[in-house]
């Protein structure tokens, strides 16, 4: 299993977006926007963090003006 994954439905696809970074190394950042008074802004940013030293995963959650929201850390370590 990678370290990040995606899953997304949209009306109007007839398959789900799919994906995440080809390496335990890798990083993804997703950008959600919204039509605003006739422009396109970023209303979320999702960032994915991998600490490969410390096993750890690191999501963050930022609004479209770059305050974090939320930040989860996820313990990537296999149980025995």
């Amino acid at each position: 299993m990678r370290n990040f994954w995606l899953e997304g439905q949209i009306e109007g696809r007839k398959s789900m977006v799919t994906g995440g970074p080809t390496t335990k190394e890798g990083t993804m950042r997703v950008d959600i926007k919204v039509k605003e008074k006739g422009k396109s802004v970023t209303a979320l940013t999702i960032v994915c963090i991998p600490d490969i030293n410390l096993n750890l995963n690191n999501i963050q959650i930022f609004n479209g003006a770059g305050t974090l929201l939320q930040c989860m850390i996820f313990d990537t370590e296999e149980v025995k």
